[in-house]
């Protein structure tokens, strides 16, 4: 009898220990980091001159920031010409006509307090000179983030940044990228014959919603450019990317991701099946990584290909440690990621925007065909040098609306509307 009473006593204390451990950590989480760290660095911040508006727990400006977007309507008219940046940036078009002149301010995402600068030295300053105490966004701590888009040049800093970059910048240069031109030309040939077909049928005018589709070119390009003779498994790369993508951002519009620690790391259905295809695209990477390495150690073929993957390769050291300073294999893994997250949408948007303002402005279409139509031909492969001899196709990229779209994707990457870095 005694010995169950001690048992029972020691069950007893141990359930009290846990506890007042887990109430530690709702505490520490809580009033902590979720009201006292806010509170405290906007007295900081306003001794200093900086002002914003009051913090709000537990969401801070999230909640303004969705009532304001969803303000504005969903459709807009085509020749409606509206400023629809604030559906972007909301706190730029809530928060600086209250502070008239201020080159920055202080507002909340969720318990983080960001302070938003559009100073254009502090900005320099801030990117260019290597701060110890400033340091990328957590892009990639997470599992799914990492499955998402890596831990690639977007989410380093310091030696290993500076490494990464001048081993991938020459991938991208003009003599590399009119290499995979002839991809380029591939990735688009299938879907514009799908409309040729569907136009024909339809007796030479059809209506055709080509989103989706174009869409399918970007993800087409993006494997045939990265992946060269293994575009197919990267096309699943991309199809799984995409996916993943969806389900992660709508996560974000819980209200669980935003007050619950680690709540991706819940063994939700959702989360597991997140998971699950995080794995897969890493699954697929290694294979068509070891296979090419394969390949050359079998002396099947004396190099690892053209392609952006295959250019990676050479350049890259043996190893696959995340924390070596070197541009190494696991680099390449990373990467890879990187650059599939960040093309997925870029070309098809921008595609798309483009062919929208050349329909709103048919005689620069009409021209922009005819010079195309001379210089290039209808053949189905071309030099790809003949492109700098595309004079109003070059007046339509430095116009002011297409050039910034154009101008990014040729870089394969997306607008930056904001861009930040993490103080401690």
């Amino acid at each position: 009898m005694e010995s169950r009473v001690m048992s029972s006593e020691l069950w007893n204390a141990v359930a009290v220990v846990v506890v007042t451990f887990i109430g530690y950590q709702i505490l520490n989480k809580v009033l902590w980091r979720g009201i006292w760290t806010p509170l405290r660095l906007r007295r900081i911040m306003v001794k200093q001159g900086v002002r914003g508006p009051p913090f709000r727990f537990p969401f801070g400006q999230v909640l303004e920031f969705v009532t304001f977007m969803n303000s504005f309507p969903e459709v807009v008219p085509l020749d409606s010409y509206a400023d629809l940046s604030p559906t972007v940036t909301p706190q730029y078009a809530l928060y600086y006509p209250q502070f008239p002149g201020a080159k920055y301010f202080l507002y909340w995402w969720g318990k983080t307090t960001r302070l938003c600068v559009r100073d254009p030295e502090i900005a320099k300053e801030v990117f260019i000179n290597n701060h110890a105490h400033l340091k990328c966004a957590h892009l990639g701590d997470t599992y799914l983030m990492k499955g998402l888009i890596g831990r690639g040049l977007v989410a380093l800093m310091g030696e290993k940044w500076s490494t990464e970059r001048r081993a991938i910048n020459p991938f991208f240069h003009q003599d590399a990228l009119k290499g995979m031109v002839e991809a380029m030309v591939e990735g688009t040939a299938t879907e514009i014959q799908k409309w040729e077909q569907i136009v024909a049928q339809a007796g030479g005018s059809a209506e055709i919603d080509i989103e989706a589709d174009m869409h399918k070119i970007s993800g087409r390009i993006l494997s045939l450019t990265a992946f060269g003779t293994d575009s197919e498994k990267g096309f699943q790369v991309y199809e799984t990317q995409t996916e993943l993508a969806k389900e992660y951002y709508q996560m974000l519009r819980g209200v669980g991701f935003w007050i619950i620690p680690r709540y991706s790391d819940i063994p939700l259905k959702s989360h597991r099946h997140m998971r699950q295809m995080a794995k897969k695209i890493d699954t697929l990477l290694h294979e068509i990584l070891d296979g090419r390495l394969e390949a050359v150690r079998k002396g099947v073929t004396n190099s690892y290909g053209n392609d952006l993957l295959g250019r990676m390769l050479t350049s890259a050291a043996d190893g696959w440690s995340e924390g070596s300073p070197d541009f190494n294999l696991q680099s390449v893994i990373e990467n890879s990621k990187l650059f599939y997250f960040a093309g997925q949408d870029t070309v098809a948007n921008a595609s798309l925007f483009t062919m929208l303002m050349l329909t709103l402005h048919p005689e620069w279409q009409d021209r922009a065909r005819a010079e195309v139509m001379e210089v290039v031909g209808d053949e189905e492969s071309f030099d790809a040098s003949v492109l700098s001899r595309l004079k109003v196709v070059k007046i339509l990229h430095h116009l002011s609306w297409l050039d910034r779209v154009l101008g990014s994707s040729r870089a394969n990457f997306g607008f930056v509307f904001l861009s930040c870095r993490w103080g401690w």
